[in-house]
């Protein structure tokens, strides 16, 4: 007969080792399959966005970000900058790395491939929002030059990711420029309780599903839309929006550009 006690302790000791191997995200196998994966290019391309990254947001890469960002030792990251150096894709100074012309055009590749793979993600399957991000850095590695412009060409050249950043294209890559209200228009958040406007436009930083609910709610140029009910807070504010009344928070409101009407309400 089989001790009780001691089959639930083997119980635990086989739970265990799954949660160890399997745990999301951090279990042993998960690990090793990131060590597997880890090729060369793959390294170097991660590498080079990286410091791509970093020039974008006006700081310079070093060996230390560089080991933080790809989670490898400090002594990894040097060998490694050494064999970017050697390929003449950066150079480094006391000063940090800074990549070559040769080295950003290639970081703008994958920035490319990778948003573009958001794009897709975002627009043709249904994985969840919150893994767009590691799908599309387990993707972006895959493609070769003309496999990526067949994927922009099949959704017929994306200008922006979901999230609203740009798409580089031609290894140009732009600041998105913040949108502010030109002439009479203005942001559906500025209306009041009581007065209407008129859609103009959604903002262009307003992309995948968000833009599409807005538009599935009948938020499209011409629609008459209606503040009614402010929140306690002031946040969410119901709008009337063809004969439907809904709740927009004042970020999603910050994204659609209106021109008021007077003959609804407005001032």
């Amino acid at each position: 007969m089989v001790d009780p006690a001691l089959a639930l302790i083997w119980f635990a000791i086989a739970v265990g080792t799954l949660l160890i191997f399997f745990w999301p995200g951090q279990g042993l196998a998960i690990r090793l399959l990131r060590v597997l994966r880890m090729t060369e290019r793959v390294r170097i391309e991660d590498a080079l966005k990286h410091a791509y990254n970093e020039e974008y947001a006006n700081r310079t890469a070093s060996i230390h970000s560089m080991a933080g960002a790809l989670e490898v030792s400090r002594a990894f990251a040097v060998r490694l900058v050494t064999r970017l150096e050697a390929r003449e894709l950066v150079h480094s100074s006391d000063e940090g790395l800074q990549l070559t012309a040769a080295g950003r055009d290639y970081a703008l590749r994958i920035l490319r491939t990778h948003r573009l793979w958001e794009r897709y993600l975002a627009d043709r399957t249904n994985v969840k929002p919150t893994d767009w991000h590691d799908e599309a850095e387990r993707r972006e590695h895959r493609l070769a030059a003309t496999e990526v412009d067949a994927l922009a060409a099949s959704m017929g050249h994306p200008v922006y990711d979901p999230h609203g950043d740009p798409i580089p294209t031609d290894f140009t890559v732009h600041p998105l420029p913040t949108e502010r209200a030109v002439g009479p228009y203005e942001k559906l958040s500025s209306l009041s309780p009581g007065e209407s406007a008129v859609v103009v436009q959604i903002a262009h930083a307003c992309q995948g599903p968000q833009r599409r609910r807005l538009l599935d709610l009948g938020v499209v140029p011409g629609t008459v839309i209606t503040a009614e009910l402010q929140g306690a807070l002031s946040d969410p504010m119901a709008y009337r929006i063809r004969s439907a009344l809904i709740a927009l928070r004042q970020q999603q409101a910050d994204l659609i550009y209106v021109e008021r009407d007077p003959s609804k309400g407005g001032n």
